[in-house]
């Protein structure tokens, strides 16, 4: 007959045992959670998820992501912040600033605030940037050529459009004015920046350290890793106390 310390012992090492088995339990699905949010994790440049965004609503809706500010158009070109965007929507290279766009001859000259692109106008290919050391105004054009208005005065473009020289004055210039873009337009650029602004890498690391769910799921993950540490204890008192040690 055991004796009540052995029987004290033995109630003790079967409670033991049912934490611990409860605790597995939960520990199990903690790991496995932890195993698919942060195996690709490892993988990030092979598998790209720094440039593959998230474009579902509901999960932009949780991160309370919206492209604020107004949409603007001009030649043909729609700009949100430093974005910038054919008129049918394709978004193209980026760019600071918008100060206007003109077409000339199938293609699209867009000026930002220090840079200038030279785009294809069929499908918004980038064909060569200059980037000024003065601040642009406006764009225009004069006798087939495009003219820039900056701070150190005007510039124009050579027929080649390979650089840009000072002019003096340059009379009967068309000057493009950027206005707010028709909302059909606006709600597709909109579309276009919001589901670009959380990439799959980032919601992968939210996920795996429990900030997606806010504080209480980074109170779940530091609960989780105190069970797995729960787990290594017990599991060693319980190896300790059993005879077939």
């Amino acid at each position: 007959m055991l004796s009540w310390r052995a029987r004290a012992r033995r109630s003790r090492t079967r409670r033991l045992h049912r934490w611990h088995r409860l605790a597995g339990i939960s520990a199990a699905a903690f790991l496995i959670f932890l195993t698919v949010t942060g195996l690709p994790l490892q993988f990030t440049d092979r598998l790209g998820l720094g440039s593959r965004h998230v474009e579902a609503d509901w999960i932009l809706d949780g991160y309370g992501l919206e492209a604020r500010g107004e949409v603007l158009v001009s030649g043909g070109v729609a700009a949100l912040g430093d974005r910038v965007f054919l008129a049918s929507g394709e978004p193209v290279a980026p760019l600071t600033g918008f100060a206007g766009a003109v077409r000339l001859d199938g293609l699209l000259i867009v000026a930002g605030l220090g840079d200038v692109l030279l785009l294809d106008a069929a499908d918004g290919t980038v064909i060569d940037r200059f980037r000024l050391e003065r601040n642009i105004r406006r764009i225009g054009i004069a006798d087939d050529l495009p003219v820039l208005d900056t701070t150190a005065g005007l510039l124009a473009a050579d027929a080649g459009l390979v650089s840009w020289m000072p002019v003096e004055r340059s009379p009967g210039v068309r000057w493009a004015t950027p206005e707010p873009a028709p909302a059909a337009l606006a709600d597709s650029v909109r579309r276009r920046v919001r589901s670009s602004l959380l990439s799959v890498e980032r919601l992968l690391q939210d996920l795996h350290s429990g900030r997606a769910f806010g504080t209480v799921g980074v109170l779940v993950v530091d609960l989780a890793s105190a069970l797995l540490v729960f787990l290594s204890v017990s599991g060693l008192i319980m190896w300790w106390r059993s005879p077939r040690r």
